[in-house]
């Protein structure tokens, strides 16, 4: 078996099963409509972006039709048998049925590659999966389909790991996020795996997308929750606990948690146990409690948190509500770009998301059986920033606060004397009270001391 330093590159062809038209529209995700054309592909096993329980992202370059397109990330799903083909045509129909949006991962097609051809790409697997000590046998696999994305900077969790966020690059990165949902959402489409391990940076830090939609299924017509028996644990919804059902309530509350995070640098449920990350979640414990967080997080960012953290589904936000919030006037002009680029300079290789963080509940057959796709029609959610409302002393003190740069610098003063802050009446009763004291402490004296 080949090592990775013998691997220079990884050059191989493969066949698209699931092709988009050029309008990214959904053509048909069935094998047989899809076009016989073979695709050169090449890979660097150095450019590892992301190694998952069945699952390997790697950067990718295609040659098509002579030209050649880069900044792409291909994602091989590594898992064997029938319920993993099941699984990985599942996650393509998801991504075409929800793009439109700016807010939401390009998807660039579904390819198939043929591993009993391709032995350095084998090598190359099992070597990288033995590493990470997967338990997947990627000798028994004989065809690797991966889905082919656009390149991302980074993910969210490892761009704010070892970092604080302003609270005008949080609400940026909030706000794409709610309005990828919103678009989802009105699609009929709930996520049921938002975590920052699953929210990435793109453009240099100009544009946050929403990615992995292998637990994303539709809502049936008129239902507003579905069976729920998968997630991250620390991001799920308190009735997904108590009742395995949730709708588009609990995508608002996993990206509750995100927000808590990003204002906390601390996850608001999550314990050394499922236990005590259900109990938790259940009786709402939280490390930094309300009052604490409004002494040193603004009024607007702590109502939006906490909205979207509501434990009762019925008096949640929805992600059209949270766009509301005036939180969002505050926004980073330039996104994340001050992460990106300190990131960009220590290490090369961007894109490292966290996907092994996902401790995911069992998850049945039935849920990944193919559906029709919706004909619904999504409502317009092209990117624009809400309009900056006429400034006035509040803003003001809000934008001072969100940039702590602006605020005045405070003098201290030279000396503090209390006696001349309080009034007439006051110093009064002082002296009297004063009085009183020195007479009671007089009278307990023996006598020949106050004589004396």
């Amino acid at each position: 078996m080949p090592s990775e330093e013998d691997i220079l590159s990884l050059c191989f062809e493969a066949k698209p099963t699931c092709v988009a038209n050029s309008a990214d529209k959904v053509a048909n995700v069935k094998e047989q409509d899809a076009q016989d054309t073979r695709t050169t592909f090449s890979c660097s096993p150095a450019d590892v972006l992301g190694v998952g329980a069945s699952c390997l992202v790697l950067g990718a370059a295609c040659q098509i039709g002579g030209a050649k397109t880069e900044n792409l990330a291909a994602k091989f799903l590594v898992s064997a048998g029938a319920a993993g083909t099941l699984c990985e045509t599942h996650e393509a129909k998801m991504l075409l049925a929800a793009s439109g949006s700016p807010y939401i991962i390009k998807y660039r097609g579904l390819f198939e590659m043929d591993l009993e051809q391709s032995v350095k790409v084998r090598g190359f697997f099992t070597s990288v999966v033995k590493q990470h000590k997967k338990k997947t046998k990627v000798d028994e696999i004989q065809s690797c389909f991966f889905l082919l994305t656009d390149r991302c900077d980074s993910s969210l969790n490892s761009l704010v790991k070892d970092t604080q966020l302003k609270e005008s690059e949080a609400s940026f990165a909030i706000h794409c996020v709610l309005r990828g949902l919103e678009h989802l959402h009105a699609l009929g489409i709930v996520h049921r795996d938002v975590k920052d391990a699953n929210i990435m940076v793109q453009d240099g830090g100009r544009r946050v997308v929403l990615a992995d939609f292998d637990l994303a299924t539709f809502l049936s017509e008129g239902a507003q929750t579905t069976d729920w028996a998968c997630g991250t644990l620390g991001f799920l919804a308190p009735e997904i606990y108590q009742e395995r059902r949730g709708g588009t309530g609990a995508d608002v509350f996993a990206l509750g948690v995100v927000l808590y995070y990003l204002l906390t640098q601390s996850y608001p449920f999550l314990g050394d146990t499922r236990f005590e990350t259900e109990l938790a979640t259940k009786l709402f414990r939280l490390p930094v409690d309300r009052p604490l967080l409004r002494m040193f997080r603004s009024e607007d960012a702590c109502d939006l948190v906490f909205w979207l953290l509501e434990p009762s589904p019925a008096k949640r936000a929805t992600a059209r509500d949270a766009l509301e919030s005036e939180w969002f006037c505050f926004q980073e002009p330039e996104g994340l770009s001050r992460l990106v680029g300190a990131e960009s300079a220590a290490s090369p290789l961007l894109q490292k998301s966290d996907p092994d963080s996902a401790t995911r509940l069992a998850r049945s057959d039935e849920e990944c059986e193919l559906a029709r796709l919706p004909e619904v029609t999504a409502r317009s959610s092209h990117p624009c920033r809400p309009t900056a409302k006429p400034s006035t002393p509040t803003k003001a003190k809000k934008q001072a606060f969100l940039d702590p740069k602006n605020l005045p610098t405070r003098t201290r003063r030279s000396s503090f004397k209390p006696l001349e802050t309080l009034g007439s009446s006051a110093r009064q009763a002082l002296a009297v009270a004063s009085s009183a004291l020195a007479s009671l402490a007089i009278g307990r004296l023996p006598q020949q001391a106050r004589l004396a």
